[in-house]
Order: structure tokens, then sequence, then C-alpha cells
């Protein structure tokens, strides 16, 4: 029995750990969250832009429209 710690301590040391667990989950919520944050540029950022597929139908709409100017310009 000598070897046994008081009541308190125990308490304080399961407080500090306690404590500890919230910290490490409330870091990685705030990661979590700066993540997401970047992943919701990164899509912003390219919802503006061509993609390949529209630049290649953007090229093949041109090209039907200059064939069509071509075949209705020859008498």
């Amino acid at each position: 029995m000598d070897n046994q710690s008081p009541r308190k301590e125990h308490e304080r040391a399961w407080l500090s750990y306690d404590a500890q667990l919230a910290a490490d989950r409330e870091a990685r919520i705030a990661a979590d969250m700066n993540l997401q944050r970047q992943v919701d540029e990164i899509k912003q950022a390219q919802s503006g832009c061509f993609g390949q597929r529209d630049l290649n139908l953007h090229v093949l709409n041109r090209l039907e429209k200059i064939e069509r100017d071509r075949r209705a310009a020859i008498p």
C-alpha cells in the first residue's frame, strides 16, 4: 500500500490526459478545415478554366462553322 498514489494525483493526471486529447482533437479539426479550404480554393480556380474536353469541343465547333461558311460562299 505504500507505493499507491493519492486520489488527487490520479485525478490531476487524468485531467491532464483529457486536456491533451482535447487539444489534439482541436488541432486535427483545424488541419482538416484548412485542407478543405485549400481543396475548395482549387476547385474554384479550376471552374473558370477550359478543360481538354471543352477545348476540343470549342475547336470542333469553330471548324464546323468555318466549313459551313466555306460551303455557303462557294457559288
